[in-house]
């Protein structure tokens, strides 16, 4: 493995937060006899090119109110005045004016945090329509579907209510499959510190001390969660028994199904619009596209904030592994 040193909490929380691994689809490095988690090695992590992103950045957020990937591949960035939308032209993007910046939406998402927490919500910024919407599933009675509807009355237009018929569950994405505890779950990716190598994935699959086979037998031992956190983030770190170490020609795949995989290259923030991918140990590869970033989802659990919306789905098993572009 080539032991470029990370900082593993970095790593940890930029997968919890979205952070998006790049990789080069469909590379055909044979995954057949691996009987370990196919994942990343520690390829560096890096940024998109992205000029709606880098605008933003130097525009502020009292001018602006996110970007996304245009239908013609260009990026959009929101603007709330004619000079901003001028240097958004200079600066290659196309500008949209809205009404509320991003200064106005972040705050209709800290009331919202701030107000008595109700399981089985969860709201996003959506940037194409310059709204907040706020989800309720099927089990959020009425009364606290009324009482959600007045706070959003409260702040204002921008504040959309929309009910879910589903039921909102900690179920990710994910790779091959990994068994511990009361639990089966999925791979993210394969990190290191420079010394030791971990497994990256979701942090309510188990909780430190969980420990890992790579069968449901529990006879391919693969290592213990050593650190993790959930709710609030949701990321782990299992740590490989020495016995277990990945190969080296295989530590940055990500498996895809087929005897395929997804060879890692490094990681960086998604867009709104962008196409995804996850590999499921139950669902196997999905696609779709990202459609909000910094969601908050209110868990029977608790919340978890700084979470990426996208309409790839997933079932149970696919927690914690890869998604990727």
């Amino acid at each position: 493995m080539r032991h470029a040193r990370r900082n593993l909490q970095r790593i940890a929380r930029l997968a919890a937060v979205g952070g998006l691994v790049c990789g080069s689809l469909m590379v055909s490095d044979a995954m057949a006899g691996e009987t370990r988690p196919p994942g990343t090695g520690p390829a560096p992590v890096t940024r998109a090119a992205d000029p709606g992103g880098e605008v933003v950045e130097r525009l502020g957020t009292s001018r602006t109110a996110g970007s996304w990937i245009g239908a013609d591949g260009r990026p959009v960035v929101a603007v709330t005045d004619p000079g901003a939308a001028a240097e958004v032209r200079r600066a290659g993007a196309n500008p949209k004016t809205v009404r509320h910046s991003m200064d106005e939406l972040r705050s209709a998402t800290e009331t919202l945090r701030a107000a008595p927490r109700v399981t089985g919500t969860a709201w996003a910024v959506n940037y194409r329509t310059n709204e907040v919407v706020v989800r309720a599933d099927r089990t959020v009675s009425a009364s606290d579907w009324s009482r959600l509807t007045e706070l959003a009355e409260d702040i204002g237009g921008f504040v959309r209510m929309e009910r879910n018929p589903g039921t909102f569950t900690t179920r990710l994405n994910g790779a091959a499959p990994m068994f511990g505890g009361n639990s089966r779950c999925s791979a993210g990716f394969n990190v290191t510190d420079g010394q030791r190598s971990y497994i990256l994935t979701a942090g309510h699959c188990g909780p430190v001390g969980t420990t890992w086979f790579g069968d449901r037998g529990r006879n391919d031992r693969v290592g213990s969660t050593v650190a993790g956190s959930f709710p609030g983030d949701d990321y782990s770190l299992v740590r490989y028994d020495e016995s277990s170490v990945p190969d080296p020609a295989v530590a940055d795949i990500v498996a895809v199904g087929e005897n395929r995989g997804v060879r890692i290259s490094g990681a960086a923030d998604p867009s709104v619009g962008q196409e995804v991918f996850r590999s499921g140990s139950t669902t196997g590869l999905r696609s779709g596209r990202v459609t909000a970033l910094n969601a908050t989802v209110n868990y029977p659990e608790g919340t978890v904030g700084g979470l990426i919306e996208t309409t790839v789905c997933a079932e149970s098993g696919d927690s914690g592994g890869p998604l990727f572009a």
